[in-house]
């Protein structure tokens, strides 16, 4: 099953409530992670956003993506509600605009103490993803074969 759903850059918040509820309602309840970047949720009412915390099929987001940027606009009953809607939510990577665009390096993000600043949940890496992130951007042949099976294959997920 497909975890990881990417809705960024999608206008939500030029949709209407019933065009939101309907794109809400939509996502299978298998998707554990969800992107919605550069989509200016700031500018929705917080009505909305408390509308949302009734649809179930956001109960079992585990991970959210946002930019650093919309994230600090949020008001403080904006980020209360998000904070609602995904009742579930473990790790909240808020990403700046040049992570935005390309890929992520899942271990320095812009990200843990602007996210829990903010009253997001964070998951912070731990020691293996730090080292595996390292040997990823710095591998050898060499290096990588002293590692055992399991750390090879570990150190590959961050292989851009």
């Amino acid at each position: 099953n497909v975890t990881s759903l990417d809705l960024s850059n999608n206008n939500l918040n030029r949709k209407s409530w019933a065009e939101l509820a309907s794109i809400v309602s939509a996502i299978p309840r298998h998707i554990t992670s969800l992107r919605l970047l550069q989509n200016f949720l700031s500018t929705r009412p917080v009505e909305d956003l408390q509308r949302l915390t009734q649809n179930s099929s956001l109960s079992a987001i585990k991970t959210l993506y946002l930019s650093y940027d919309e994230a600090s606009y949020l008001s403080e009953e904006q980020r209360a509600a998000f904070i609602h809607i995904f009742p579930h939510l473990e790790n909240t990577i808020l990403l700046d605009k040049q992570e935005n665009r390309g890929s992520i390096n899942p271990v320095t993000r812009y990200n843990e103490s602007k996210a829990r600043k903010l009253g997001f949940p964070v998951r912070f890496p731990t020691l293996q993803a730090q080292a595996a992130f390292f040997v990823s951007q710095h591998k050898s042949k060499t290096t990588i074969e002293t590692l055992t099976e399991s750390m090879q294959e570990y150190v590959h997920r961050f292989d851009g």
